[in-house]
């Protein structure tokens, strides 16, 4: 399994890049055909790369709605190269667009479901939208033997969550770590600074070690450009406690 960072921003940063470092809005493509939210910049992302990136894609998932990870522009696009069956939960319906090639699929938290030869599980995550009744969700993504956590948006685990994810052997995790180490940050009902994951990681380390296989990878992501530092920075921070920070364009096998 190949996971490929289309962006590693959170909503703070532009949509255009203005320097040589810059962070698009969080997405990712899982080898080259799933892709995991349809965001307003992925085919920004392309252009930067200089080459096709998406005629594999048949298949989207949605975390939720929110506008720096979905896009319904994004989504009519990838069809016009051909069908996309796109999955995302029930309540996201009122904001899916309509097209012949596009196939929309409802999924209910902790219902696994088949795409392909992926196995994917959607767990509820600490988020929130404008949609009320909507449940943001984070996504568990089995191929084989081989077994992905995409964790974002949301802070810290919910509960049901953590029961149905300790079940799992991970070979790679994915975390939201939106707000670095700011004191005073609100957003922690939401999103994760960096002093949560190290407490979370090393409590999860200790009391569920099988959850991670040897050599599993720890990954942040979507990080505010208001609310960290350099990137270099932020990776050492990570560092200390065995995670690594993702920039667009990071790619890794699983």
């Amino acid at each position: 399994m190949k996971l490929t960072f289309l962006g590693t921003g959170a909503a703070d940063w532009p949509k255009v890049r203005e320097s040589e470092f810059h962070r698009y809005l969080s997405s990712a493509l899982v080898n080259d055909d799933l892709l995991i939210d349809p965001g307003p910049c992925i085919f920004s992302f392309q252009a930067d790369m200089g080459r096709p990136l998406f005629t594999g894609v048949k298949n989207v998932i949605l975390t939720h709605s929110h506008g720096d990870h979905y896009n319904a522009g994004t989504l009519l696009a990838l069809c016009e190269a051909g069908p996309i069956t796109f999955y995302a939960t029930a309540e996201v319906a009122q904001v899916v667009p309509k097209s012949p090639n596009l196939t929309y699929v409802p999924i209910t938290p902790f219902v696994p479901f088949t795409v392909g030869d992926y196995e994917i599980l959607p767990v509820p995550s600490s988020h929130s939208t404008s949609i009320p009744e909507e449940t943001p969700v984070n996504y568990v993504i089995t191929q084989g033997n081989k077994c992905l956590f995409y964790g974002l948006d949301g802070a810290w685990i919910p509960n049901k969550s953590y029961h149905a994810l300790k079940k799992f052997a991970f070979d790679a995790m994915v975390f939201d770590c939106t707000s670095g180490e700011v004191d005073g940050e609100f957003r922690i009902f939401e999103h994760n600074t960096i002093p949560m994951l190290e407490y979370l990681l090393h409590h999860m380390r200790l009391a569920f070690p099988t959850m991670f296989k040897p050599g599993c990878k720890l990954i942040a992501t979507h990080m505010a450009r208001t609310l960290h530092g350099t990137h270099e920075e932020t990776a050492a921070r990570l560092a200390e406690f065995g995670m690594l920070a993702a920039y667009d364009g990071y790619q890794m096998e699983i």
